[in-house]
């Protein structure tokens, strides 16, 4: 039961992203066109990448969430997936190195700053801020054996909610963020700074816009963990005790953080979405 409805929160998250993105990519008009051998190759290899990525994913989630127990695994594969998606980047970098190579050199400064959806990034920065911080607050509140919590609910009641985002649950998912962020900078570092020789303007325009849009990409699997994530938590630790009637503030308040944080989670991957399906031109080196 607890996994059919992590299928339909994340079918729902990725129907109401989809629908956002296609009305929006289709009043934006088309990214920028390149006939260049080079450009199309990087193209196709981190499509053909992401497509192989998510094929795994798919299946390394299955494995994960039989991981552990009382659902330890199970909240682990948001994080999972989207480490599986940016391996699968990473992994299109390196095989696309030197596919602009031309035995020449552009006299120019990538910096990241260039290629950043800078509004997605932001919200995305807000949503994990927030999320960190109702995971804390549920830790610090949870009983000695990190999975459950105990609170009063009216006059002699006494209530044990389980599971509850405690240590039992909220070690390990530190653990996985923290190597998501890690290979998410590598990837996006390898995306910035992959070689290219001199490019007619149409080709480098083409080329910018799949690094932009390969940067807002590996964000956006970013964001949708931490909006799963969030979105998890809500369900199965907070909602109930935070409607009890003598339920500890901190409860309430975690469960705000959290909501807010499921909010910017997802108006950030409509955003990062957005451009990794309709990049824009990239900004020039002034501009950045």
């Amino acid at each position: 039961m607890t996994g059919i409805v992590w299928v339909f929160l994340a079918l729902v998250l990725i129907a109401a992203v989809a629908i956002v993105v296609v009305l929006v990519a289709l009043t934006r008009g088309p990214a920028p066109r390149s006939g260049h051998d080079g450009v199309r190759r990087v193209r196709q290899v981190i499509t053909l990448a992401r497509v192989v990525a998510v094929v795994l994913a798919v299946r390394v989630v299955m494995d994960v969430s039989a991981l552990g127990a009382h659902g330890q695994g199970l909240a682990l594969t948001p994080f999972v997936a989207a480490i599986v998606w940016v391996i699968g980047g990473i992994a299109a970098e390196m095989v696309t190195r030197s596919a602009l190579r031309d035995g020449g050199a552009a006299l120019e400064v990538r910096s990241l700053r260039r290629y950043l959806p800078r509004r997605g990034a932001v919200l995305l920065g807000l949503g994990i801020v927030l999320l960190v911080a109702a995971a804390v607050i549920t830790t610090l509140a949870a009983d000695p054996d990190g999975r459950s919590l105990s609170y009063t609910c009216g006059p002699n009641c006494h209530g044990t909610r389980s599971p509850w985002a405690g240590a039992f649950y909220t070690g390990p998912l530190a653990v996985a963020f923290v190597v998501l962020l890690v290979l998410v900078a590598v990837n996006v570092r390898l995306v910035v700074s992959r070689p290219r020789g001199q490019l007619d303007a149409p080709d480098q325009a083409a080329d910018d816009a799949t690094r932009t849009s390969a940067v807002a990409a590996t964000l956006l699997v970013v964001a949708l963990a931490v909006g799963a994530t969030a979105a998890g938590l809500v369900m199965f630790s907070l909602l109930s005790p935070a409607f009890a009637p003598d339920t500890p503030a901190s409860v309430r308040v975690a469960m705000a953080t959290t909501l807010a944080s499921l909010v910017l989670a997802a108006v950030s991957a409509t955003a990062l979405a957005v451009t990794a399906f309709s990049p824009r031109p990239a900004r020039t080196s002034r501009e950045a």
